[in-house]
């Protein structure tokens, strides 16, 4: 199934910048002539979930998560 045609996965990008993120990623990961293709990918998605997460999920219901670590746990 393609990424593009997953409900699921399109209905989490609200906004007309999400939806570009998303279109954006999808033609730069199938670039076969692009050799930065997979590091552009991985870019635009980083920034496409950080967005969403920060829609979705509110800072303190995000911290309050088990699988959550923040910086300064992990900066020992």
């Amino acid at each position: 199934m393609r990424l593009l045609h997953c409900k699921e996965f399109t209905d989490l990008c609200a906004t007309d910048f999400q939806k570009k993120i998303l279109v954006s990623a999808y033609s730069r990961i199938h670039d076969l002539n692009d050799p930065f293709r997979i590091n552009l990918f991985a870019l635009l998605v980083r920034e496409l979930i950080g967005d969403i997460m920060e829609r979705e999920a509110p800072d303190e219901s995000v911290k309050r998560a088990e699988w959550f670590r923040g910086y300064q746990d992990s900066a020992v």
